[in-house]
């Protein structure tokens, strides 16, 4: 298992963000770098935690999910971000998909899908991470 993995958690309900942070330290091996419940604290708090992996909700009131998606890939381009939300519809899975999310996730989130897409997450972190130093 991968571990020491730095999460940042957006969403604008309470309830939600509370749930999901429950369900990532049940997991274990994860950090909980910061928690937002809007767009403009999720970009401050990414600046300053710098996330490997956003866990991100779609519907929220002055800046979406997309909108939030373009402006942290523009920020850093190996973040990996995971959309959640309650509508699933395959449009807005591969619009997401399109805008840089890595991976998508239906609101209830069930432990193991969201287990297993921390992994993948992660293993693209490690990739990234490589490729990154073998640059350098």
């Amino acid at each position: 298992m991968i571990t020491d993995n730095r999460i940042l958690i957006v969403d604008d309900e309470k309830p939600a963000r509370d749930r999901l942070r429950q369900l990532v330290e049940d997991l274990g091996g994860h950090s909980i770098v910061g928690e937002a419940g809007n767009g403009a604290d999720a970009l401050r708090i990414a600046a300053e935690a710098n996330p490997d992996i956003v866990l991100l909700d779609l519907k929220m009131p002055e800046m979406d999910g997309m909108e939030l998606i373009r402006r942290l890939k523009k920020k850093k381009s190996g973040m990996s971000i995971v959309m959640i939300t309650a509508y699933g519809e395959i449009t807005t899975a591969v619009e997401a998909m399109k805008e840089g999310a890595e991976d998508f996730l239906v609101k209830p989130i069930d432990l193991e899908q969201l287990e297993a897409l921390l992994q993948r997450a992660l293993s693209h972190q490690a990739v990234v991470r490589e490729n990154r130093e073998l640059k350098e």
